[in-house]
């Protein structure tokens, strides 16, 4: 058999350590950076707009990682308990379900919900306000309160939770998932993921 399932454990590691670096990069990013969120953010969607510095969302907008009722914890689902705390957080990683557009806002997952016929108007009115101030000002401001973070072990915790990852490529039901997928495809993955476990 070929494909992902004969990758080497340190090249899956280095794929997953890819992604979260690449959401740093978001987090490091000199300018600050605004996710205007509609729809569904799930799986590493969540990552990327959680590691902006600003959320605006749609009031249609979910985000959560449904991944981890099959494949694997997911590298993004460590910033949850960054915005949420560790029960909310663990309720998350536990059942996959999403949260609403008030949840986030609720959680402080979200800086502010607008209509959805309203939202890239006031996302653009927000980043105008911005954009008046200084930008070395504006970065040294980003900067001091990512230093808060990072001091409290936010980058650290981002870039281990990879391992957990890396290890749960190797579960029989991450394994049965992917097997799944590839010989009925998606849907039918997607089935099992949610009825099919149900009575383990």
């Amino acid at each position: 058999e070929t494909g992902e399932d004969t990758v080497s454990v340190w090249d899956n590691r280095a794929r997953v350590q890819g992604h979260i670096e690449y959401m740093l990069r978001i987090w490091d990013n000199w300018k600050p950076v605004i996710a205007q969120v509609h729809g569904e953010a799930l799986g590493g969607a969540s990552a990327l707009a959680l590691a902006c510095d600003l959320l605006i969302a749609g009031d249609d907008a979910r985000i959560g990682h449904p991944g981890v009722r099959a494949l694997a914890p997911g590298e993004e689902t460590a910033i949850f308990a960054w915005h949420v705390g560790m029960k909310k957080a663990k309720e998350m990683v536990l059942t996959g379900d999403a949260l609403t557009a008030q949840e986030m806002l609720d959680y402080g997952m979200a800086n502010y919900v607008f209509p959805l016929d309203k939202l890239e108007h006031e996302t653009r009115t927000i980043a105008r306000r911005i954009a008046n101030i200084d930008s070395q000002l504006l970065s040294l401001s980003k900067r001091m309160i990512n230093r808060v973070f990072d001091q409290a072990g936010f980058t650290f915790s981002m870039q281990s939770s990879g391992e957990f990852v890396t290890l749960a490529g190797r579960l029989p039901s991450n394994q049965q998932f992917k097997k799944i997928a590839r010989e009925k495809g998606l849907r039918e993955a997607l089935k099992w993921r949610e009825i099919g476990r149900a009575n383990v």
